[in-house]
């Protein structure tokens, strides 16, 4: 299983690291939503945060279920 998911990683550099970024990022603005609360400014709207995670999500399963 893991194993899979190693080789598609590897052969698909550039799609691993837009992946991890987006779900680091992702996850920093969805934070910043429910940690901080709403007196905040936020960076960006929360949905880009979601969005962001979704993506992440997708390409992880994509990659152990190939």
């Amino acid at each position: 299983m893991f194993q899979n998911a190693m080789e598609f990683w590897s052969q698909n550099i550039l799609l691993a690291n837009t992946s991890h970024a987006a779900g680091g990022f992702g996850l920093a603005t969805v934070f910043q939503r429910y940690l901080s609360g709403k007196a905040a400014k936020p960076f960006l709207p929360v949905i880009v945060g979601w969005i962001l995670l979704a993506f992440c999500l997708i390409t992880h399963l994509y990659a152990f279920t190939r």
